[in-house]
């Protein structure tokens, strides 16, 4: 845990990126878990997605997650300060590069609104299901749920038919 407030103040010290702290959440009901590391990226003017990229790319670094404008490096008892370090170490490079272009970023979510075409339990008791592939499935009524992570929410629940939103 110390090596992972040591690398969040590190990474805090920096120009373009900001690691969430107990005090950043302090007040809104919640708390934080000291092991991950929640890292914005918005002052870069890239995605976490693209600066995850950068960081497997480049420095060999793989992370739990990452979203428009997030990483998520999460730590366990295998994680020691070197590791920590070589996280820093990367962000602070990265945090050299060339500003991205502000983006303007726009969530175009669609509704995802299924429509429940069969009882879960009698999919469940039907005992006929087939593998289609997910570009296919559109009309199909799903067998199982189908759960992206993150957030682990499931889209899809057995009995429920894919739309093309879905796909």
């Amino acid at each position: 845990i110390f090596n992972c407030e040591r690398a969040r103040q590190q990474i805090n010290n920096l120009k373009n990126f900001t690691c969430l702290t107990r005090s950043t959440i302090q007040g809104r009901g919640f708390d934080l878990d000291t092991t991950k590391l929640t890292i914005n990226v918005t002052r870069s003017g890239y995605s976490g997605q693209h600066i995850s990229h950068l960081l497997t790319r480049d420095f060999n670094i793989q992370l739990d997650a990452a979203d428009l404008f997030n990483l998520i490096a999460i730590t366990g008892t295998g994680t020691d300060k070197p590791d920590l370090d070589r996280l820093v170490h990367a962000l602070s490079e990265l945090d050299k590069m060339k500003q991205g272009e502000a983006q303007n970023w726009v969530l175009n979510i669609p509704s995802l609104s299924t429509e429940l075409v069969m009882n879960p339990r009698d999919v469940f008791l039907l005992y006929r299901s087939k593998r289609v592939p997910l570009r296919k499935a559109i009309g199909h009524i799903s067998a199982q749920p189908l759960t992206p992570y993150p957030p682990g929410i499931p889209v899809l629940i057995p009995g429920e038919r894919v739309t093309a939103e879905i796909v």
